[in-house]
């Protein structure tokens, strides 16, 4: 949990975060690194390290309104312009510490409900979809989500009948990384410092170009977001011994 200081690392991800402070690195290259492994342990196209996850959510809506346009990226949080509705159903409006609806927010976006608490159906979020100015629909697989369960896959399919991106929130959820990706969503969030026990940062896995979109957002609101030498060099320890992980016997 979070407020413990999230998990332990291995000796090994401990070394490697030591001896990455000790030295420089071309930073694209690191994210390349951790790219390249993740689409060969996951079978993702594109992926890259974040501050955090709730870092990650906030790009990767960004990601949606403006993909790499330079323009786009300088303009926000300001939206005049984009398609900044967020749509999100009732029982995904989770709070990790801040809601859920904060990190939306953060990016310029406005966030738009489908359904209610207790429940919300693929009908709900297909109505609520409708419209020109819609960004994304921002699902969460958590056990903070409330209400009747809802088919993510079914979820992720209506967006895309509109030429939609979905995003799968699934911060803790990493050892469910493929299960995430099999529903179809552009992009997956995940922590980093939760299972995978690296240092602490997030990861957005999934369509290279709307992670290379999550990137650029380092030259507008994303800068103070952007993930340190030494958390991608834990990372990418963590995800080799991820690699060699038994997730069966595990």
């Amino acid at each position: 949990f979070t407020p413990l200081g999230v998990s332990r690392s291995s000796p090994s991800v401990q070394r490697a975060v030591a001896a990455a402070l000790g030295e420089f690195f071309i930073i694209d290259e690191l994210q390349a690194a951790v790219s390249e492994r993740v689409a060969r342990i996951t079978g993702a196209e594109a992926a890259t390290v974040t501050h955090c996850t709730a870092a990650a959510i906030t790009l990767a809506i960004a990601a949606t309104m403006t993909g790499d346009s330079e323009t786009g990226i300088a303009q926000l949080p300001d939206t005049t312009g984009m398609p900044n509705r967020v749509i999100i159903p009732a029982g995904h409006v989770v709070n990790y510490g801040h809601s859920i609806l904060t990190a939306i927010r953060l990016a310029g976006a406005v966030p738009v409900i489908a359904g209610t608490e207790s429940a919300c159906t693929v009908d709900d979020i297909s109505h609520a979809l409708v419209g020109e100015h819609t960004a994304c629909l921002l699902l969460v697989s958590s056990r903070l989500t409330h209400g009747t369960p809802l088919d993510l896959g079914q979820a992720v399919a209506a967006a895309h009948a509109y030429g939609l991106p979905a995003i799968i929130d699934g911060a803790a959820q990493d050892l469910r990384l493929d299960e995430l990706l099999a529903t179809g969503a552009d992009l997956v969030l995940i922590s980093a410092q939760k299972y995978l026990a690296a240092p602490t940062a997030g990861l957005i896995v999934g369509r290279s170009n709307l992670v290379r979109a999550c990137r650029a957002q380092e030259r507008g609101i994303g800068r103070g977001m952007k993930a340190t030498k030494e958390s991608i060099a834990g990372v990418l320890a963590a995800l080799e011994e991820r690699e060699h992980l038994d997730i069966a016997a595990w």
